[in-house]
């Protein structure tokens, strides 16, 4: 099939075809093309697709134009066909068809599910020179890890990157409770199981039409449990239609609603795979889901750009759901919503991009802070890892974050698919991690050994939490049932109190002092920037400008010599220039940091002058890096602009 590749599945072929003989891991988010990308790669000998679901088998063959079969059910393929597409559960026990050496290249399409026993049995059975997998999926190996089936991640464009190079569009994120209850609902194959699901929905048709009046913006798109739900819904939407599996006339109602005459589709399972309908502007997600891969499958139908479409408008549709991991626009971003508590979860919403701040901040609660011990050892059994019995805090990305004296904090970051992390400007594996860090606990902080010591702090943790403790408690957390808890419990709440932070990187860091409302209504927007070691990160806001390290006077214009000079600072002395971002500095949280400890003058002065402007600035002994900071930019009036 002769398709003109996008330059980054170029790019990707070719960084495949320059690896030596092993298995190697790709990540393409969804509505990047990794379909296309594979069906692509130059063959030197037969080439077998594996996939995890069984309505996926069939669909990368369209992309080939040689002899191709299918191994699963009832269908088999001939030794002719130069590439099979098998469902991973036929061929886990047709293995005996094949021999060892059958395929030179081993595709394994969503492979996230690649550390489960059937896709080991087929690992263990074939030797190709490659094997590749592919996944959309965001990398959380603090879930699942691929170490020991892939020996690195060679490429990767995720979806932060297609969004901000304009393949994909942004997307702006909503929950709406449709009052649902599948507490009773089986899980069947990692999802819930279908029959019980339709049932559990019966009765939803009027919340969901009512959120399509009420939030859908453009050309809509409803993803339903069932038939007679889409219908439900559809009789509820005025002009709606809508495609099952038994539409007949599926091509023209599609046609239609790109031409802006149908203004919504109801479908049923249809529209999860390889639609393209770039008028989407708005997805209702109505059809519950444990599935990364389904979810990510439903959004991806809206996020294709299109002329005059701002971004892609998602919507969740939610209820109670028990101890079961539902997702929705944070599974998107692999931030796992189960351990927060249902009264913060409503909170998360917006742009997709500042979801990760909110889940971390919806965490930040007193139930989270008292069962995080169970959630770290139950993390720790899972994956394998010696903790040396540190009181981590994990927190909604996977980063696990140690609260210590002085506002400070010790934090290692989630780990990729393979298990490894950046720590202190390596990248290692994350059990290594975890025995530095407790190396540097022992190390660096002997006398404190009680608060990051679980078996101390279990010891005399077990007593009941003093009044002292519980006054404090009541007074900071208004509203949370202090009854019942314990000396252990009511510290790991202090702790919190005393020591918000978050530390992204790996490594100690001084923690926040507070944290910045983002619930106001006023139609100001936010923007949240992370420079790392003098790096800006992209944004789509250019009035934020960078900052800047400047090391010498031959970086300097003659602008920040003349600053540098009346500010006293020495030839050769580094120092930091912040440039006035447009609206002033108001709702800033601004860090400084130090090589050496010592803050120069220039440090104390922009303190004085952004604390002065209504931000919070410190300066403190931090990494390499002379700044690392996290700013929370509010765009202000003109009238309320200011620089210093």
């Amino acid at each position: 099939m002769n398709i003109k590749l996008r330059d980054y599945q170029a790019e990707c072929i070719n960084v495949i075809q320059a690896q030596s003989p092993g298995a190697y891991l790709v990540q393409m988010a969804t509505g990047l093309g990794k379909t296309v990308t594979f069906a692509n790669i130059p063959r030197q000998g037969r080439t077998l697709i594996l996939s995890h679901r069984e309505e996926l088998v069939r669909q990368p063959l369209k992309y080939f134009d040689c002899p191709c079969g299918i191994e699963q059910g009832a269908n088999h393929a001939s030794p002719a066909d130069e590439v099979v597409s098998a469902s991973v559960q036929s061929l886990a026990r047709r293995l005996d068809r094949f021999s060892p050496d059958e395929f030179d290249l081993i595709i394994t399409d969503e492979a996230h599910h690649a550390a489960a026993k059937s896709y080991r049995r087929i690992f263990d059975h074939f030797q190709p020179r490659l094997h590749l997998g592919f996944t959309a999926t965001p990398g959380r190996g603090d879930k699942v890890r691929l170490d020991d089936v892939y020996q690195d991640i060679i490429f990767q464009r995720d979806l932060r990157w297609g969004i901000q190079n304009n393949y994909l569009s942004d997307i702006f994120c909503r929950r709406v409770n449709i009052g649902y209850d599948l507490r009773g609902v089986r899980t069947s194959h990692g999802d819930y199981a279908p029959g019980e699901l339709a049932e559990a929905m019966d009765g939803t048709a009027d919340a969901i039409a009512q959120a399509y009046r009420e939030l859908a913006t453009g050309a809509t798109l409803i993803f339903a449990v069932s038939v007679e739900q889409a219908e439900e819904i559809a009789r509820r939407i005025p002009g709606a239609a809508v495609v099952t599996g038994e539409t007949k006339n599926r091509s023209a109602i599609v046609g239609a609603f790109t031409a802006g005459k149908i203004p919504c589709i109801v479908n049923c399972m249809v529209f999860t795979e390889g639609t393209d309908i770039p008028r989407v502007e708005t997805v209702i997600v109505a059809r519950p889901t444990q599935s990364d891969t389904l979810y990510t499958q439903m959004v991806g139908r809206g996020l294709r750009p299109f002329p005059g479409k701002e971004r892609l408008n998602l919507i969740d549709c939610v209820g109670v759901t028990g101890k079961a991991s539902l997702c929705t626009a944070p599974s998107l971003l692999g931030i796992d919503l189960k351990d927060i508590p249902a009264r913060n979860q409503d909170g998360i919403q917006g742009l997709l991009f500042d979801l990760p701040v909110k889940a971390a901040s919806a965490a930040d609660c007193p139930e989270s802070w008292i069962k995080n011990v169970q959630i770290v050892d139950l993390w720790a059994k899972e994956q394998r890892y010696r903790t040396h019995n540190v009181n981590w805090f994990k927190m909604p990305d996977g980063s696990l974050v140690c609260c210590l004296p002085d506002r400070q904090c010790l934090s290692i970051p989630c780990p990729d698919e393979l298990g490894r992390v950046e720590y202190f400007g390596q990248r290692i594996p994350m059990q290594k991690a975890l025995d530095k860090a407790y190396q540097q606990l022992r190390e660096g902080f002997p006398d404190n050994q009680q608060i990051w010591d679980l078996d101390i702090v279990n010891r005399w943790g077990r007593a009941p939490a003093t009044e002292k403790q519980l006054a404090v408690i009541r007074r900071r957390c208004k509203g949370f049932d202090v009854s019942g808890l314990t000396k252990g419990q009511a510290s790991m709440i202090l702790n919190r109190l005393m020591s918000d932070s978050r530390a992204e990187g790996g490594g100690l860091m001084t923690a926040k002092a507070h944290s910045i409302d983002l619930s106001r209504e006023d139609g100001h927007q936010y923007a949240v920037m992370l420079w790392s070691q003098g790096e800006g990160v992209r944004t789509k806001w250019p009035e934020l400008k960078l900052l800047h390290h400047i090391e010498n006077e031959r970086d300097c214009t003659p602008q920040q010599g003349a600053r540098r000079k009346r500010m006293g600072v020495k030839p050769g002395v580094p120092d930091l220039e912040l440039p006035i971002a447009r609206g002033g500095y108001h709702g800033l949280h601004i860090e400084l940091k130090t090589e050496t400890g010592t803050p120069t003058k220039d440090q104390l002065w922009w303190v004085e002058q952004l604390n002065a402007q209504g931000c919070y600035a410190t300066v403190c002994h931090g990494w390499e890096s002379a700044v690392r900071t996290i700013e929370w930019y509010l765009r202000l009036p003109k009238s309320e602009r200011t620089e210093p």
